[in-house]
């Protein structure tokens, strides 16, 4: 994670994808305010939210949905400087999942 001077007009939102050993490594960084260790170990957590709106149920489903999929993530975050979220996934087969 680049730790960098954080800009307090703009946020950017990095997405860099790559595929190692059978499997696809999504890394999703941010310039924004960043989170603590509280926040960290909460993430998941159903109907545990920071914001004046919404229920972070998105966040919940995304990880039992990763879970399913034989899938990691991790986080590292550091306060006033920004997010970087990895999402490891196993190679998938070429033929259609049943739902």
């Amino acid at each position: 994670m680049n730790w960098g001077v954080q800009s307090q007009l703009l946020t950017i939102i990095s997405i860099t994808l790559k595929q190692i050993d059978h499997h696809a490594y999504i890394y999703i960084a941010d310039t924004g305010k960043g989170m603590n260790h509280e926040q960290i170990s909460r993430i998941g957590t159903l109907f545990y939210t920071t914001k004046d709106k919404g229920t972070c149920l998105g966040i919940s489903v995304s990880l039992r949905i990763i879970e399913t999929m034989k899938g990691k993530v991790s986080y590292k975050s550091k306060l006033g400087i920004g997010t970087e979220v990895t999402m490891i996934l196993p190679e998938g087969k070429n033929e259609m999942a049943k739902i």
